[in-house]
């Protein structure tokens, strides 16, 4: 028993920790060593010639497969409905198990045993080798979000080989498309610049989503007192909203809220009839009743959202922005229509 319970020591402490050490020495002599050797002949290094640490990178990797619940591809094509975490997990149970099963005949089997370490090297090649494209593609998209905070928020070319350290993915809504990202703030970016560096960054990654500073009661999207700014991603704004009863005839409408706009925060949360779809209508409260009304309702609405303190009207040259608000507009309705078709005069 005793023989059983230090073998699954090995197995669970004693292997990872030799995996760390020899990545800790590949560090201390191939990196740090060679900087500290150019120091005492003062010598300068190109620090972007140097190699990369394993270790950083290959945790990435094997805690990605811990949760990799893609299905295994394969060449020919298709995917097969076993997920990549549950055979990299299976190789480390099958390690494990071959390595009690080595003294379980109350005698040491030295093939078991070895089984046991194929099986564990297994364990860390399939998860390194199952997730370095995932790896690789989330890498090259933090780094161009690092060029952004470069840019627009000033951070420091010093972090351009471990970008991570200024910018964060919080949140990913799918393999390689965030949902939440938390940048560093330097001390010298002036408030100033938060247009700038939201339009910047939309430009860039707003194709799919806007993105937005994710600002909470407890928590501000721009929080200099913490040095950081949190941005998430909402759906972009509807290229088209078209009129429906249900923006001033929903339960939780109030009747003094004129509907204006749809927009990707703020506004009151509506749930559309026709998609099911969750949207901030934006518009003014004439008596300040909307925000009432939707918390006995149990709708979302923000403190900033019910008031409107200004229209767009937007139009063609000509088309009418700038005339009085007392002028005559002709409104047609289906009698209308069928004498224009008819070709008949409406003022008659």
């Amino acid at each position: 028993m005793t023989a059983i319970i230090i073998l699954a020591l090995i197995y669970i402490i004693a292997y990872p920790l030799a995996l760390r050490i020899v990545t800790f020495l590949h560090r201390k002599l191939f990196i740090d060593g060679k900087v500290k050797r150019a120091k005492k002949k003062k010598k300068k290094i190109d620090e972007s010639k140097l190699p990369e640490p394993i270790w950083p990178k290959m945790r990435r990797l094997l805690l990605f497969a811990f949760k990799d619940s893609r299905g295994i591809s394969f060449k020919k094509g298709g995917t097969s409905p076993i997920q990549r975490r549950f055979v990299y997990l299976g190789l480390w149970a099958a390690g494990f198990i071959s390595t009690i099963i080595s003294v379980a005949l109350s005698h040491f089997s030295g093939t078991w045993f070895l089984i046991g370490i194929m099986f564990f090297t297994s364990f860390i090649i399939f998860g390194i080798f199952s997730s370095r494209d995932i790896i690789k593609i989330r890498d090259k998209l933090i780094y161009r979000m690092f060029e952004v905070a470069s840019s627009k928020l000033g951070q420091s070319s010093e972090y351009a080989r471990n970008p991570e350290q200024v910018v964060r993915v919080k949140d990913w809504r799918d393999y390689i498309k965030p949902q939440k990202v938390e940048f560093d703030v330097p001390t010298t970016f002036s408030d100033e610049s938060e247009e700038g560096f939201l339009r910047q960054y939309n430009q860039i990654f707003g194709r799919e989503t806007a993105w937005v500073p994710d600002s909470t009661p407890d928590q501000p999207g721009w929080d200099y007192e913490k040095g950081i700014v949190t941005l998430r991603a909402v759906p972009p704004l509807p290229m088209k909203a078209p009129w429906s009863e249900h923006y001033v005839l929903d339960d939780a409408v109030a009747w003094s809220f004129f509907p204006l706009a749809l927009g990707v925060e703020n506004g009151l949360e509506l749930t559309n009839p026709e998609t099911g779809e969750k949207e901030n209508v934006l518009g003014f409260d004439l008596s300040d009743e909307q925000a009432g009304l939707a918390k006995k309702m149990g709708v979302n609405v923000a403190s900033k959202i019910v008031t409107s303190p200004m229209v767009l009207i937007a139009g063609g040259t000509g088309g009418g922005k700038a005339w009085d608000s007392e002028t005559d507009v002709l409104v047609l309705d289906d009698e209308d229509v069928l004498k224009l078709e008819k070709g008949e005069d409406l003022w008659e």
